[in-house]
């Protein structure tokens, strides 16, 4: 019980796969209703950005360095590493292990996981802001680059102005919100409120995803789809060790303490599953990797997270 307490929005992921997948018929409708899947991205990126707060960036923006290889790491280098890997995988399975690759870093984990192991999370959230701010066009132009032959009738104009109206605008509206009087010690104290209310969202996106993926799903054999399930486990497991290794490392090269090594190796690493999801389901685009990155990075980091604590705590013990 304990662990399902923890865990419990790793569960609700699957079972929102499950809950698409197998009523997709019965639930089609709100695929068909586009206004109904804009106002939960909208919504829940509000959520997401109204408690976050910006006021500790300020040493962050004085040096950027250590911010800006961070998100070159994430963005750049994440979908060049991928694109080899998704040969692994059939064409559907591919191009969504490259989407995965292609979305920015998360709105909130990587600066909890890096200020859980001892990081400068201040590093975390302006990686945060660049990469989430820029992914309406960057991730499009990866889409068009490296898996356009999978999207029927891709349109990268069309998908640089879907992104920006319902994510990067929402993002603005939520840290606006936080110039009206009052709002932001509310949205800050509320935080955990708001984050059910991604949450919530994220699971939403998760159900709709699934719907669209049924509907077009073309599998030959119940083997075929495990083997693929379990080689997409593989890959973004591995993938996701190697963005945070060199992330440290490219920590290590422009020499850069621990505390931001921490910082640049976790938000070089985390992908946001919700920005995810939302252009998987208006391409059409296979879930199963964008949902496997985002669960197998919160049990990995965790890990990671729990061993940096362990060592500072040894450490302080020492001294």
């Amino acid at each position: 019980m304990q662990f399902l307490r923890n865990n419990w929005f790793l569960a609700a992921l699957v079972g929102s796969l499950f809950i698409g997948y197998q009523f997709a018929d019965a639930l089609y409708f709100a695929i068909e209703a586009k206004w109904f899947k804009w106002m939960v991205v909208s919504i829940t990126m509000i959520a997401m950005t109204w408690p976050l707060q910006t006021s500790s960036l300020v040493d962050a923006v004085k040096h950027p360095m250590p911010a800006i290889i961070a998100s070159i790491i994430n963005l750049l280098c994440a979908p060049l590493l991928a694109w080899p890997l998704s040969k692994l995988l059939n064409g559907d399975m591919g191009a969504g292990l490259i989407l995965a690759a292609a979305v920015p870093s998360t709105l909130a984990s990587a600066a909890v996981w890096t200020r859980k192991a001892g990081g400068n999370d201040s590093i975390s959230m302006m990686v945060t802001i660049i990469t989430n701010t820029v992914c309406f066009l960057v991730t499009p132009a990866w889409v068009f680059w490296l898996i356009e032959e999978e999207i029927a009738g891709f349109n990268i104009s069309d998908s640089i102005v879907n992104l920006l109206l319902f994510l990067v605008i929402p993002m603005g509206l939520g840290q606006a919100l936080r110039m009206v009087a009052g709002s932001a010690n509310w949205a800050t104290k509320n935080k955990p409120t708001f984050s059910l209310v991604a949450q919530f969202g994220v699971l939403v996106m998760v159900v709709l995803g699934s719907i669209k993926m049924a509907k077009s799903l073309d599998i030959e054999s119940s083997n075929l789809v495990v083997n693929q399930v379990l080689i997409v486990v593989v890959i973004v497991s591995g993938l996701h060790l190697v963005l945070f290794f060199a992330g440290i490392m490219a920590g290590r090269a422009i020499r850069q303490d621990t505390a931001n090594q921490i910082a640049i190796g976790f938000s070089a690493s985390q992908k946001t599953l919700m920005v995810g999801l939302s252009v998987a389901v208006s391409m059409g685009l296979n879930l199963i990797p964008i949902v496997a990155y985002h669960a197998l990075q919160l049990i990995i980091d965790t890990l990671i997270a729990d061993r940096y604590l362990r060592k500072n705590q040894s450490d302080a013990l020492e001294e």
